[in-house]
């Protein structure tokens, strides 16, 4: 399996950089009438893939979080702002010191703009519906799972960089972040979307990157069922003993892609000569 949204190669990472792309331009293009943040150049600067754990050590502090809750669809998305980073987007002086508590309002307009256009954005592909919450440092990760359902530290996310250019301010940097099992439904959709990078003209350094991104080897493992036993029967098994597992034999087994779930059937390659799974089901559940 090459890409777990499906369309092989870097179709997902090409997807999300085009929509991404799509975000940065219309808040490059954007004028604030109340003149409540500075007008900014916005790129998208890189597409890659993280582990939870990763992203959440490198904002454990001097870090807003966003948290993006989808009301039409499972899951949700990550928006992660450093101090400095805000200070610049909300045209906070560099030598004032930056208090989320006294920006905290300033902020959150600032960053339910960029979540109502995150779903505008996705509009063609999914129905999102995004609401934002508000987290002066990083929530525990049981708080999460209310939002972001079986999410580990292994969990494996598409992250979207953004740089920010304002006049007279240090380049600012935010960080849109995606479970990627979210990601594993909207296959053929994030397809299309993908294309859209040929039709707009390519970049030959992002198309180098987005194949080396496309070739990230992710584990997989299939779990074929479990059990519980007593001790005692554990240090009497002998050879050619049957352990039964609590797995009926017709049902499909539990194959884990870093933080992805799907269901599967055992069998084997065409050649009969290796082990192999059929994809029954895209679904946790």
């Amino acid at each position: 399996m090459e890409d777990l949204a499906g369309g092989g190669g870097s179709t997902q990472f090409r997807a999300l950089y085009y929509l991404g792309s799509q975000m940065a331009q219309a808040l490059t293009e954007f004028v604030d009438e109340e003149e409540m943040t500075p007008q900014a150049n916005w790129t998208v600067t890189a597409v890659e893939l993280q582990p939870y754990g990763q992203l959440a050590e490198r904002y454990a502090e001097d870090s807003i979080w966003g948290i993006i809750q989808f009301t039409e669809q499972p899951g949700g998305a990550f928006l992660l702002v450093t101090h400095d980073a805000a200070r610049t987007l909300l045209g906070v002086p560099a030598r004032q010191m930056f208090s989320f508590e006294e920006s905290e309002d300033a902020l959150f307009t600032f960053m339910s703009r960029l979540t109502d256009l995150y779903g505008q954005t996705w509009s063609d592909i999914v129905l999102l519906e995004p609401q934002l919450g508000l987290f002066p440092i990083a929530p525990e990760i049981d708080e999460l799972h209310e939002v972001f359902m079986g999410l580990s530290p292994g969990t494996p996310l598409v992250v979207t960089s953004f740089r920010v250019g304002v006049p007279g301010q240090p380049l600012a940097k935010l960080v849109l972040a995606i479970p990627q099992p979210y990601l594993i439904p909207l296959g053929q959709s994030l397809e299309a979307a993908a294309e859209m990078t040929y039709l707009n003209g390519k970049d030959d350094a992002i198309e180098e990157r987005l194949d080396h991104l496309g070739d990230v080897p992710m584990p997989i493992t299939v779990t074929l069922g479990s059990t519980q036993m007593a001790l005692a029967d554990l240090q009497n098994l002998e050879e050619e003993d049957v352990i039964m597992l609590d797995q009926p034999v017709g049902s499909p087994l539990l194959c884990e892609m870093g933080g992805a779930r799907i269901w599967v059937k055992p069998g084997t390659t065409p050649d009969g000569l290796r082990r192999a799974v059929l994809v029954v089901s895209l679904g946790s559940e």
